[in-house]
């Protein structure tokens, strides 16, 4: 069982890990997708509009879309209070460092707990950046998770029964038959007799030395009886 559940184990985690990098991707791509059409969408409209901010996505559980400068400082943002302020006050020094203002791309920061999605406006110091709770994109992860887990748990147990059923038909009650016709020749019951053609392999060479025993004994209890009328 636990040969079995070494490589079940591993496999499963790797799958596990493949599937959350492919997960994580796809979000990655979709956030960074949304971004690069916002910004065609400013660069079409020739400069920042007014109220650049009713053009994003409200923020919504952590999901918020915004446009930042190059220093990190809102430009345009669904909550009009935050253009102006920097995002590292809300995200982190290192959040500026992944943004690009040459190609879109995205990425995980992991400190701030979200995932990103970003795409500079040509011909300005502009970037559209849309963010997203890290937590959101891993609950079906998680949910993955726990049922492989229970799968992993409910597989080893059914390996488990099935090779003490397969042990115990193929050694243990081969074994105990054995057992047992040793005990009762022990007791002087010679008249007991095993079948080796039920044994397999080594049981089967026991079973045959435990009946030639049993032979032997029979013969020399006779004749020492014969002795014992003699004497």
């Amino acid at each position: 069982a636990l040969l079995t559940a070494i490589p079940l184990g591993l496999f499963s985690y790797y799958l596990l890990r493949a599937i959350t990098n492919d997960h994580y991707s796809i979000a990655i791509h979709f956030l960074e997708e949304h971004a690069v059409s916002i910004a065609e969408y400013v660069e079409s409209q020739g400069s920042l509009p007014p109220q650049a901010g009713t053009i994003l996505l409200p923020m919504k559980d952590g999901h918020a879309v915004f446009i930042v400068n190059s220093e990190g400082e809102y430009v345009a943002h669904p909550d009009p209070d935050k253009v102006g302020d920097n995002l590292s006050t809300d995200f982190g020094g290192n959040f500026i460092k992944l943004l690009s203002k040459n190609n879109p791309g995205g990425d995980i920061l992991e400190a701030a707990e979200v995932v990103i999605g970003y795409a500079p406006i040509a011909g300005t110091d502009f970037i559209v950046v849309e963010i997203a709770n890290i937590h959101d994109i891993a609950s079906p992860l998680n949910a993955i998770w726990r049922s492989t887990i229970f799968q992993m748990i409910l597989i080893f147990l059914l390996i488990t029964i099935a090779a003490g059923l397969i042990v115990w038909q193929v050694v243990g009650k081969p074994l105990a038959k054995v057992t047992a016709t040793a005990q009762q020749i022990g007791q002087g019951n010679l008249l007991v007799e095993i079948n080796p053609k039920e044994m397999k392999d080594e049981l089967r060479q026991l079973a045959i030395v435990l009946n030639s025993t049993r032979d032997q004994l029979s013969e020399l209890i006779q004749g020492l009886k014969s002795r014992i009328q003699e004497l």
